[in-house]
Parts: structure tokens; sequence; C-alpha cells
């Protein structure tokens, strides 16, 4: 029996140590009590000879039973390694991170600094405001205050920003490991975001100007924000948080123009036509470094973490992982250039022994799939937006119709004599559109 309870401490502190490495990748914090188990063993195997009580019948059968629980638990170890077997090898990665130089991060490190200092002088209140006050009501005094208040620092962001090519330098730890539940900034995303303040504040500012009937001036300011977000989208090393505030600011500036159709209609803005390709091609690169940098950081946690095979293939999850997001990127350049990436496995469909098969790895895989399916239809979807802004701006070119990405054909339009109307599909099911309604 002795013997027995020492080889139940040996198999029960081998697979311990296998439970800890895998739930290290769920919780944070180790789990150094389930080594309470294996101690037991241990205690008793010492133990077993110099007390009595231990030796008798009942607590024998007991004891024999509580053995077979590790080595039951060892057989099903054993066969999740036979099913698992062998794990999958290096493979070439599709997906590759941006190249940038030194003095773009340097670039890079300055402008976040530049953005940080903007952001230490609006209090939270006042970025609040900022968020929740609409365009239209620009005449508030905090708002006014606030224009004025932040003249100077815009100016100076954007002047570095047009001058310099920039890298978005990464805070992301390389020596830190996954962890399902951790939390943690890896980018600097809260600097791209204050574009989006930066921004806004330059509408409201043109609002003012609007309202003033200063209309040159709401105007040139407007075309030269438009040059100005053009240049923004071609900072370097952007994340896929980072890819999703230019978007934003690209559709806040758009609908700026589409709700207010009679101030431009005078005016000449074929300048800022001649933009979209550039900022289409950028917005396309910018998603796509998004997605390389979101793998390389699954990639470096990975590494830095303990193997949990054969309850997770590393390899197989970074590989699927790698062409998923390829796909994605892909996607958002040509939604109709299809690249194939392996689906996630239908949990529910699972049948024994397929489900013991990198239970782990799938998981997490039907994770990411969860949470960007979605991105890329949103990103085609605003791709489209830009497009009939920018083909609304332009009025003398009104015969260079573009076209809708999620089919390849051009947009639906209908011509009018004080009007166009443009039906553009929303999603990859084209059964929905969105309509506009461009003034001549």
């Amino acid at each position: 029996m002795r013997l027995n309870l020492f080889f139940a401490f040996i198999v029960s502190t081998f697979l311990c140590s296998k439970i800890v490495e895998a739930i290290s990748f769920f919780i944070p914090k180790k789990a150094p009590w389930i080594y309470i188990i294996p101690a037991i063993f241990l205690l008793l195997a010492i133990v077993y000879r110099k007390i009595a009580f231990l030796k008798k019948t009942a607590m024998k059968i007991f004891l024999v039973l509580s053995t077979l629980i590790p080595y039951l638990a060892l057989v099903f170890y054993i066969i999740l390694c036979i099913i698992n077997y062998p794990s999958e090898g290096s493979f070439e990665e599709k997906l590759k991170p941006e190249y940038v130089t030194e003095q773009e991060i340097n670039a890079g490190n300055h402008l976040a600094k530049m953005l940080e200092e903007f952001d230490e002088k609006l209090a939270v209140s006042n970025q609040d405001l900022i968020r929740n006050t609409k365009i239209i009501d620009s005449n508030k005094s905090a708002i006014i205050e606030l224009i004025k208040r932040t003249d100077n620092d815009r100016k100076e962001v954007f002047e570095f920003i047009n001058k310099n090519s920039i890298a978005i330098p990464s805070t992301f730890d390389k020596t830190r490991k996954f962890n399902f539940l951790s939390e943690g900034s890896d980018n600097s995303i809260v600097h791209i975001r204050t574009l989006i303040t930066i921004f806004k504040l330059e509408l409201f500012e043109m609002e003012r100007l609007k309202m003033e009937q200063k209309y040159d001036e709401a105007v040139n300011k407007y075309i030269l924000a438009w040059h100005n977000l053009a240049n923004a989208y071609r900072i370097k090393n952007t994340d896929l948080i980072g890819a999703l505030c230019l978007v934003a600011i690209s559709k806040d500036m758009g609908e700026y123009y589409y709700n207010n159709q009679n101030t431009f209609a005078s005016y000449d803005l074929k300048e800022l036509a001649n933009l979209k390709d550039d900022i289409i091609d950028n917005l396309d690169r910018t998603y796509k470094v998004g997605f390389s940098n979101e793998y390389m950081r699954y990639k470096t946690m990975l590494e830095n973490s303990g193997s949990i095979w054969p309850l997770m293939d590393r390899n197989k999850y970074l590989r699927r992982l790698d062409g998923y997001y390829y796909s994605s990127a892909e996607s958002v350049r040509n939604p109709l250039d299809i690249v194939p990436y392996e689906e996630p496995v239908d949990f529910g469909a699972m049948e024994d022994p397929i489900f013991l098969k990198d239970y782990i790895g799938e998981f997490l895989y039907n994770i990411n799939d969860g949470v960007y399916s979605g991105l890329t239809e949103n990103a085609i979807k605003r791709k489209n937006e830009i497009s009939v802004y920018f083909y609304a701006m332009d009025k003398n070119n009104y015969k260079n119709v573009p076209q809708d990405y999620f089919t390849g054909k051009k947009i639906k339009i209908s011509k009018f004599s004080d009007r166009i109307e443009i039906d553009v599909h929303t999603s990859f099911k084209l059964d929905k559109t969105q309509n506009f309604i461009i003034i001549k």
C-alpha cells in the first residue's frame, strides 16, 4: 500500500503540474494550492506503517479507491496525448510586421508626448463634454472656450503630423505571458483616440465659423482638416483600435459635409475628392498592420508561456490565427478576393474524440472569430461611405461613379433634376442598403 500511495503521489504531482500550467492561461494568479492532493498521498505513504487506523480493511479500500483517481486521470491524459499527436511544427507566417525606422519611432514618441499633454490640458469632464456634444451645438459656452483654449495645441499636433514620417511606438511588454483574463494597454491606443477629440474640436470650430457666416474660413478649414486626416492615415504601426479611430474620424468628417451640403454647394472641393485613393489605400494598410500587430502580440505571449500540449497545440493555433487575420485584412482590401481560412469548430456539433482535440486552442480561436467577425464588414461599409462623400464633393465629375466594395460593381445611382440618390450595400449578405441624397 505504501508503494501504491507513493506512485499515486508521483502521478498526481505530474498531473497537477499540467493542471497548474493550464489554469495559468485563464487565471492571472498561480494555483499552488492544487498540490495539496499529491502532498496528502505523500504524507499517507510516510505515516502508513505508523498509524494502525490506516491498515483497517475499510480504510484500505478507501485508499485504494483514492489512488485510482490519479491513475484514471493519467490514462485520460495519455488518451489526450494520443488524440493530439503529433503537434504541429513551425510554419511560414503570412502576416509580417510593418517596417519602421528608429527615426519614425522617435517621431511617434514625440507625437505621443504631445497628445498626452493635450489630454492633460483637458479634464475628463471636458473630454466627456466633447464626446457627447453634437456638432450643431457648438455654440455652447463651454465648447467655445475649449475651441479657443486648444487652438494652438491642435495646430502644433497637425503641423507635426504633416511634416514627419511617424510610427506609433509599441508599449507592449515583450516579456508578458498569455493570460485570458489579463488586462492592459498593448499599444498607444489612447494617443490615437485623442485625435478623435482633436478633429471633433476642428468640426466645432467650422460650425462656429459657419454660424458667424464666415463661410470661406469654414470651408478652407474643412479642406485643411481632410489633408490633416490624410496625413494621419499615413502613421505607421497602428493597432486595430487605432484603425477604428481613424475610420471614425473619416465618418465624422464625411457626415459633416453631407449634413451641410448647402454650405459647400458653391465651393470647388475637387482637391478633396483627389484624396480618396490615398485615404482608402492607407485605410487598407492600417487594418492590415493592425491585424499583424494583433497576431504578433498573441505570438509573443504564447511563446513566453509554458506549453500546455496536449490541451493546446500552440503552432496549430498560431497558424490558424495567422490565416484568419490575413484573410480578414485582405477582405478589407478587396472583399471579392476571398482568401480562405480555417473555420472555427462548432462546439455544439463536436463529438468524442474530436471533442478532446486541441480543446483550449479551439476555444480561443472561437473567441477570436466572435470578436473580429464583424470588424471587416464594418470597415468595408465605411469605405463605401467615404467613397460616396468624396463622389458628392466632386460636383464636376459625377460621371466617375465609384464602386460598391461589397459587389465590385458601380454604386447604384438615380439622377434627378435637383439631386442624386445613391444606394450602397452595408453587409456581405447584400440584403441591406444605405441611401444617400446628394444635392446638385
